[in-house]
């Protein structure tokens, strides 16, 4: 059965105005035919003009015609037969109208597991005067960062350019190893450093590494949103533990159940910013020991401490019952995405190779890079220098809450960090505040929602000043002193 006359009609109307698109003849040919076969107008069967025939009718050259016939051949609409033609196939898609209403009725949908990892996956605002957890980077030396990357990228041998699997460059680990001896207290060797795409990906990896579905972990309340979908992915059983001024407190009771990990922010708690006392510090390992379990140090802004000198790491203290986690990110800018981890010896090998399995390595150009850049002094000589600027942000804020709020509020979490926490009284709405000041233009979060499983103990505001200029903290600060006092 020959394609009915009216064919050379119909393309002959659809081709006139896909011919003033910018696609190429044969691909606006190609596209009008099979319309046709969708529409239902060429049936399975039907045998199509012959390229001399369509050429002549349509004013186009018989290459573009043979091209956008082998096109429909190619992805299975057709089918050309020698010495006879070229056939529309039966097993072309049925109409679109009928695709469509099979496709409405049967949607995709998101698994039991999917929602709970979705409700820890809100996206927290990035822009606005107090948006925490967000670093400076407007002092960051881009253009002498730039000739690193130039420098590693001009030179680089072609085997850079494929996957690695050394868990990090050799001099980039070499350089966290000198450079967290000296800040953190923390001994170990290169060989013991992963370095990752951040602190989210170290998280999921310890999950799926050393934990089985239902086991349980251990976290914070109010504690790290990122952690908790972490663990809620791998199925483990979150137990929450309160924390109070001096850290996260573990009741006897709790050891009845023992955990498989502890995942604490002890050097700069998140949110509440309380630094974890020494006496608790050495009864958490002490308790851990003995139940053998593996505690997650995250150790995520210490390096910007403004009054005393940090307490040593865990990891100082008990090397092989911790892993360390950092973040280069909040030093210097969010989108370098990279992190590392310090394993315990036993640990480290698997670890490298899962992860060039389920989450491949950060480029080596950019670890290259950062090496130089630590091994040169840059790192260190920029973390002083910023570790002075986000105090004379921090001390503008506080002296502004002070003045504009008094005794109305509590500022917690001083000591070391990119945030603080204005304390509200007992008949505040922190939420309220919060969405308040968001229509304002002023981002700050909820110290409530940081709760998972108890009710709040206590109302509040996280600020951020990492990345608020001091004049943006002085204007954003007086208007949401305002809300704060409506």
């Amino acid at each position: 059965m020959r394609a009915p006359i009216t064919l050379m009609t119909q393309l002959a109307a659809v081709l006139a105005i896909s011919t003033q698109s910018s696609l190429p003849r044969y691909q606006a040919l190609y596209e009008a035919l099979r319309q046709q076969i969708l529409d239902g107008l060429l049936l399975p069967g039907m045998c199509l003009p012959s390229s001399r025939m369509m050429s002549d009718a349509l004013g186009f050259s018989r290459n573009t015609v043979i091209t956008a016939i082998e096109q429909l051949c190619v992805e299975g609409y057709a089918q050309a037969r020698a010495k006879s033609g070229v056939y529309i196939l039966s097993t072309v898609p049925v109409r679109w109208e009928n695709q469509r209403a099979i496709v409405t009725k049967h949607q995709p949908t998101i698994s039991t597991r999917g929602h709970a990892i979705l409700k820890e996956s809100r996206i927290p605002s990035t822009r606005g005067a107090f948006a925490p957890g967000i670093p400076d980077i407007h002092h960051f030396p881009f253009t002498l960062w730039q000739r690193y990357l130039t420098r590693h990228t001009r030179n680089a041998p072609a085997d850079l350019f494929f996957n690695q699997t050394q868990g990090g460059d050799l001099g980039l680990r070499q350089a966290l190893a000198d450079y967290l001896r000296l800040a953190r207290g923390v001994c170990c060797e290169a060989r013991h450093i992963i370095i990752t795409h951040g602190t989210q990906y170290s998280l999921q990896l310890i999950a799926d590494l050393l934990a089985n579905p239902r086991d349980i972990v251990w976290m914070e309340e109010p504690g790290y949103a990122g952690a908790r979908a972490a663990f809620t992915a791998a199925h483990l059983n979150i137990m929450y533990q309160p924390v109070d001024q001096e850290g996260l407190v573990c009741a006897t009771n709790a050891w009845r159940q023992p955990p498989k990990l502890i995942y604490t922010t002890p050097s700069h708690q998140y949110p509440t910013g309380v630094v974890m006392s020494a006496a608790r510090r050495r009864d958490l390992l002490a308790r851990a020991a003995e139940h053998h379990c593996l505690i997650i140090e995250d150790d995520y802004d210490s390096e910007f401490r403004y009054e005393t000198k940090p307490l040593a790491a865990l990891h100082a203290l008990v090397p092989n019952q911790v892993i360390y986690l950092g973040t280069l990110n909040k030093i210097f800018f969010p989108g370098l995405h990279i992190g590392y981890m310090v394993l315990p010896d036993a640990l480290a090998d698997d670890f490298r190779k899962a992860q060039v399995r389920l989450h491949k390595e950060p480029s080596y150009i950019v670890q290259k890079a950062l090496a130089d850049f630590f091994r040169d002094g840059h790192a260190s000589s920029y973390i002083r220098k910023m570790r002075s600027e986000y105090q004379a942000k921090r001390d503008v804020l506080v002296a502004l809450l002070q003045k504009n709020l008094g005794d109305t509020v509590q500022l917690g979490g001083l000591e070391t960090g990119l945030h603080l926490v204005v304390y509200l009284s007992k008949k505040m709405n922190d939420q309220v505040i919060a969405a308040k000041a968001q229509e304002q233009g002023i981002v700050v979060a909820a110290l409530s929602n940081y709760y998972m499983h108890t009710k709040p103990v206590r109302s509040g505001l996280i600020l951020g000043f990492g990345n608020a200029s001091v004049p943006q903290i002085k204007r954003a600060g007086k208007v949401l002193c305002k809300i704060i006092l409506i």
